[in-house]
């Protein structure tokens, strides 16, 4: 497959990329979220899978927009990265608005006649947040269940999963 990501450069979405090209996928990255309103419309006919994984404001949810109308009758995928803090809760206000929009469209835009897939992720906290006192997940967590997704049959959409540590307290022991 031939996959576009977004983010690509560092964190998880350069997890996502290493993982896919290992497995024989052809992957291009965006690395800077400014370029892709300019870049995109000439490019993304070029690729099977679009990974919406950078966050910046409100951009995600109009990337997902151009491409979902672009591939709406194509047998293409896109793969929304979201936040498990629309399930459980945040402090961070905006960027839990920003992604709430992004779902919501994702939503707002499902229809009987389209082709494209439309998957939302939902990870819990990863392993690069410093702030939160809990078990975190691996890059390589959210970018095996990326893979996965994208090994199912094409009429099989999984429109949305949710990826957490079973066990979120960290364990500790004093002697």
């Amino acid at each position: 497959m031939k996959i576009l990501i977004t983010g690509g450069t560092y964190g998880l979405g350069q997890n996502i990329k290493e993982l896919l090209i290992s497995n024989g996928h052809t992957v291009e990255v965006f690395g800077s979220l400014d370029s892709y309103t300019h870049t995109l419309p000439n490019i993304i006919n070029n690729f099977d899978v679009f990974i919406n994984n950078e966050y910046k404001d409100l951009l995600q949810t109009e990337l997902f927009e151009y491409v979902f109308n672009e591939w709406k009758y194509n047998q293409k995928t896109i793969i929304n990265i979201l936040t498990s803090a629309l399930v459980f809760g945040g402090t961070n206000k905006k960027y839990i608005d920003d992604k709430r929009s992004l779902e919501a469209k994702t939503f707002q835009l499902r229809s009987e006649d389209k082709e494209v897939r439309v998957i939302n992720v939902y990870p819990n906290t990863l392993e690069s947040s410093k702030l939160i006192p809990y078990q975190k997940l691996k890059y390589s967590d959210v970018s095996n269940t990326i893979q996965w997704l994208l090994e199912l049959p094409h009429e099989i959409e999984i429109f949305q999963i949710g990826i957490s540590k079973t066990k979120l307290k960290i364990e500790t022991s004093i002697i």
